[in-house]
């Protein structure tokens, strides 16, 4: 909490200052947990309410749109929002991070089987690895793809997540796959 939800890299790309404005708001409207506003004025970005918006600022709006469906427990619209994400936003610069937001979200889906669930956010990990390894969601993708595949099966998962240490020894995501191990 308190620091902004958009890197200055992201907020530029939306070009009109009253968008900007909007989703300052929307911003805003999440940061103080009032998921409901900010889900009705993604919807409204999305919409064109407040004009046109370029290829990016739709790409954040659906993703922040994703957020905070999530964040109200409603997964199955949160993962429409994100396979709508992965499919015609693949190239922005929120992709990695919807990639792993759909990969987390999907096993939330009772409605879908557990295999198919499994099945898909393996997928999403390994997509993140293959396609922006050097994104900052790789790492964490990389360990989520190990527990989702190896989490029936936990003696070769343990090896892999030696290998993870191993490989990924000055990330972030280093300490809860130690933890994991313990």
């Amino acid at each position: 909490k308190g620091a902004l939800r958009f890197s200055r890299k992201e907020i530029k790309r939306v070009k009109s200052a009253r968008r900007r404005l909007v989703f300052h708001m929307a911003e805003f409207a999440y940061e103080t947990e009032d998921f409901k506003k900010s889900e009705s004025i993604y919807r409204r970005l999305l919409a064109e309410e407040f004009g046109k918006l370029s290829k990016d600022a739709a790409s954040l709006a659906t993703y922040e749109l994703g957020s905070s469906l999530y964040q109200q427990f409603n997964f199955k619209d949160a993962v429409e929002q994100y396979e709508k994400f992965s499919g015609e936003f693949s190239g922005t610069i929120k992709a990695p991070a919807g990639l792993l937001a759909y990969g987390n979200i999907i096993k939330n889906i009772k409605s879908i089987p557990y295999s198919e669930r499994r099945k898909r956010a393996s997928t999403a990990y390994q997509t993140i690895t293959k396609k922006y390894p050097k994104s900052s969601e790789a790492d964490g993708a990389a360990l989520f793809y190990i527990i989702n595949e190896y989490w029936d099966r936990p003696d070769e998962g343990k090896k892999h997540l030696k290998t993870f240490i191993k490989k990924y020894r000055k990330s972030d995501w280093v300490d809860a796959a130690r933890e994991i191990l313990n």
